[in-house]
């Protein structure tokens, strides 16, 4: 029953604008490196952190934050 409403308050619209303004980037880099042939490392890198972000974006949800004010002393002394 948990589960089930934790996914109902997903927003997914946030999530598919998120990941279309990213192959928008990578569109545009692609476009402004467009001399040379093969795919260019800027493109590959933007790619692959693309890639690392959704697979955050995913997993974040699932992930109990409040774990994280345990450690908060390493930023706050």
């Amino acid at each position: 029953m948990i589960v089930v409403r934790k996914w109902r308050l997903y927003d997914y619209w946030l999530t598919a604008v998120a990941i279309v303004l990213g192959a928008v980037g990578v569109v545009l880099i692609r476009s402004a490196t467009l001399i040379e042939s093969e795919v260019s490392v800027d493109v590959m890198k933007q790619t692959a952190f693309l890639g690392m972000g959704v697979v955050i974006l995913a997993i974040a949800p699932k992930l109990n934050y409040r774990w994280l004010g345990s450690l908060a002393w390493i930023g706050y002394g």
